[in-house]
């Protein structure tokens, strides 16, 4: 199955009527030429709604999202039903998104039903309430081959891949805390093997053959120290940065970032490439576990992450869409070597 990570759809041509002023700017930031932008395109299950009908429909503004303490903050029928699939699930191992609304462009927005993510000790499971008693989309772990999380702002997504089918869980990122550890143990189930790596650092600037990770921007040295990018500091890494210096609100061109290759996982953490105007604060994450990584493929444009899953049995493969940064992609090329297969 083919992931397009980072790519925005097609938006209706301008017309006479297309808007003027603030919404307008942001149209061209976004979707040049297009008449309204599309922020965030809606999901099977999401209710398509007016934005002017928005607020008088969602009614009080949603609690944010929670890892629950009492058996009564979880909706009535979740627990259970997520408990068929993933067997039996602690409070700590439940994440719950109230019913909210959200923007997919300035004129239309969906109702998000509300969501609890279950992680089980051999299945992650989503309950969602779109329909009486609510449905359950469950992937068995020996299934996922990456994880991918977004942050620009208060927005949070997170998708968790697998062959053919996917769970995501959009969020706010103010209480991502509430996430991470049940998403760092989940990785952890993931990577389990390691493979052989020796440190090393490459940023290829264009004013510097070689620049050092002490001349990095703040932001992208706070980045390579987030717990979701390299969890333990102490072990070794290689440490591929693309044109990160360039990085400013804005920017037009592809979105680059830095890449990690550790013992047990691939991690890539870029600049959104289709949220351009908020580029400069949010950070798209990909991670891969190195024994589900087959091989990388560019061309010239995009990177192609394939990926493989042969565990348990069950054969099945996918590859992730990355626009990305060609400096990035050719430092991740001579300072990985060996260790990754191109093709």
């Amino acid at each position: 199955m083919l992931y397009p990570m980072r790519t925005v759809p097609d938006a209706p041509s301008p017309s006479a009527d297309a808007p003027n002023g603030r919404w307008a700017r942001l149209r061209r930031r976004l979707i040049p030429g297009s008449r309204w932008p599309v922020i965030d395109p809606a999901e099977p299950g999401e209710i398509p709604v007016s934005s002017r009908d928005r607020f008088k429909i969602a009614g009080r503004p949603p609690g944010p999202p929670f890892r629950p303490s009492r058996p009564e903050d979880v909706p009535a029928p979740a627990r259970s039903a997520l408990e068929v699939d993933c067997g039996p699930l602690s409070l700590e191992r439940l994440f719950v998104v109230p019913k909210t609304t959200r923007l997919v462009s300035p004129r239309d927005c969906v109702i998000t039903p509300a969501r609890v993510l279950g992680f089980g000790t051999q299945v992650v499971a989503l309950w969602v309430d779109d329909c009486p008693g609510g449905r359950v989309i469950s992937i068995p772990i020996d299934r996922l081959i990456a994880v991918d999380n977004r942050s620009i702002l208060l927005y949070g997504r997170l998708r968790l891949l697998s062959p053919g089918a996917e769970l995501v869980v959009r969020y706010n990122s103010v209480y991502r805390d509430e996430l991470q550890e049940n998403l760092r143990d989940l990785r952890s189930q993931l990577a389990r093997k390691e493979f052989p790596v020796e440190s090393g650092f490459l940023w290829l600037d264009p004013g510097n053959e070689q620049m050092r990770q002490s001349d990095l921007p703040f932001r992208w040295q706070v980045v390579l120290d987030y717990p979701t990018v390299r969890p333990n500091l102490r072990e070794p890494v290689v440490i591929a940065v693309g044109d990160v210096a360039r990085i400013r609100r804005g920017r037009t061109g592809p979105p680059s970032g830095v890449a990690v290759l550790g013992s047990r996982e691939l991690v890539i953490a870029n600049e959104p490439s289709d949220s351009l105007g908020f580029a400069r604060y949010g950070i798209d994450l990909l991670a891969v576990p190195r024994e589900r990584l087959d091989s990388l493929g560019w061309d010239g444009r995009s990177l192609t992450v394939h990926l493989a899953s042969n565990r348990g049995g069950v054969e099945g493969s996918s590859s992730v869409v990355l626009p990305l940064d060609p400096r990035l992609v050719e430092a991740m090329g001579r300072a990985f070597g060996a260790a990754v297969q191109w093709i």
